[in-house]
């Protein structure tokens, strides 16, 4: 067996384990975005946002999207480490908080 093959067999054997389902045409969503964030920027999102600071603002504050901003939003209210606030997220609250 020649080293394509064995490689091509390798290939095979990993997207069989990981991949859940077969794709041809890979559209990765928001991979232009940066869902990293530092553990000191998590406080002190998690205080701006309990202080009732407007999303708008804490995306420039960090120099971030809004998008990144929300996901950070639902990626904390998952964890439990941000409550609802009034006139949080609108339209996402029942995605985010699962009411």
């Amino acid at each position: 067996m020649n080293d394509l093959n064995i490689d091509n067999r390798a290939i095979k054997g990993i997207e069989k384990l990981h991949m859940k389902h077969e794709r041809r045409n890979i559209h990765t969503c928001l991979e232009d975005y940066d869902f990293q964030w530092d553990e000191d920027q998590v406080k002190q999102f998690r205080m701006m946002w309990n202080n009732g600071t407007d999303i708008f603002k804490i995306a420039r504050f960090f120099g971030r999207s809004l998008i990144e901003v929300v996901i950070l939003i639902m990626d904390q209210a998952e964890l439990g480490k941000i409550k609802q606030r009034e006139n949080g997220l609108g339209f996402m609250h029942a995605i985010v908080y699962k009411d």
